[in-house]
């Protein structure tokens, strides 16, 4: 008896009433035959020193006591629960010697295995609802039933990522910054057309105010409408009482004279008036005159060009 097989068998083999006989049918003579007693194993052994256990793992050949049979009897039991080893019985030697040439010999018993494989065992479960399961997992004997061991294995089935929480958050918030992102560049862009358009407007109005200024002021010539500078000049020295005057001027009376220099040192009309002991309505008409005579067109310009 031996368990040998593919390396990954295992399995539970067992062997009662082996019996070898002569196959002579007036007087049939036993040869080898197992134990058929109702000792328990352990003493069965020291009776029956001659079977002996063999292989890389020679513990798993026993003695099986099959108590619940009537009578009780003893078989040899191989439990194969190793991948990488084999165990067998060895039977004990027979004399053969007073046997005749072509004698016939029977050799009969009585067998029961459960064959497995030790192989990963791979089970494979489709639509399974997300959930919690238990894996019950229990084992048997040779005769398929229940032992005390067992295992339960416990495992989870997450639901898909879309319908999670977190998933809906990244989605909601992911949303929220397009929106936002794509909302400030259309503001950021439009405030750059605006800016644009009203630097352009800028641009045309200033350029607008030193055609005017040159109209005003001299000539408009090809430099002046490159020279920003000198248009600038042109402007100082009119307010300066530097720019071309349009004739002669008339010289101011002495009454003027005083008007002109209050006026100079920052004295409105009323101060004027008090300083000078006469009427506002007279101060307005000699700085009408001074305007006249001066060749401007307010207070501020008469003063500029008396100061110069």
């Amino acid at each position: 008896m031996i368990s040998a097989g593919p390396p990954a068998t295992v399995g539970t083999f067992i062997v009662k009433d082996l019996r070898l006989t002569t196959a002579v049918p007036q007087q049939p003579q036993t040869l080898i035959q197992n134990p058929d007693s109702d000792l328990p194993p352990e003493t069965l052994e020291r009776h029956l020193p001659e079977w002996n256990r063999a292989g890389l793992i020679s513990s798993m050949a026993s003695h099986l006591h099959l108590s619940w049979l009537n009578p009780p009897v003893s078989a040899f039991q191989i439990r194969d629960h190793s991948s990488s080893g084999h165990c067998e019985w060895v039977s004990p030697k027979v004399d053969i010697q007073f046997l005749n040439p072509g004698t016939e010999l029977s050799l009969t018993w009585e067998e029961m295995y459960d064959i497995g494989l030790s192989e990963p065992l791979s089970l494979t479960y489709s639509d399974l609802a997300p959930r919690l399961y238990h894996l019950d997992l229990q084992t048997t004997d040779a005769f398929v039933s229940p032992t005390p061991a067992s295992q339960t294995v416990a495992f989870t089935i997450p639901p898909p990522f879309w319908t999670s929480l977190w998933f809906s958050a990244f989605i909601t918030s992911s949303s929220f910054a397009a929106f936002f992102g794509v909302r400030n560049r259309i503001i950021r862009n439009r405030l750059q057309r605006e800016l644009a358009a009203a630097n352009e407007a800028r641009l045309i109005e200033t350029e607008r105010m030193r055609i005017n200024c040159l109209k005003r002021f001299g000539t408009l010539n090809p430099e002046d409408r490159l020279s920003s500078a000198h248009i600038a000049r042109k402007v100082v020295q009119y307010f300066s009482g530097s720019a071309p005057s349009g004739g002669n001027e008339e010289a101011l009376s002495p009454r003027e004279t005083e008007v002109i220099e209050l006026l100079a040192s920052g004295y409105i009309s009323k101060e004027i008036a008090d300083q000078l002991n006469i009427g506002v309505e007279t101060v307005r008409t000699h700085i009408k005159r001074i305007c006249i005579k001066m060749q401007v067109r307010n207070s501020m310009e008469a003063v500029a060009k008396h100061r110069a």
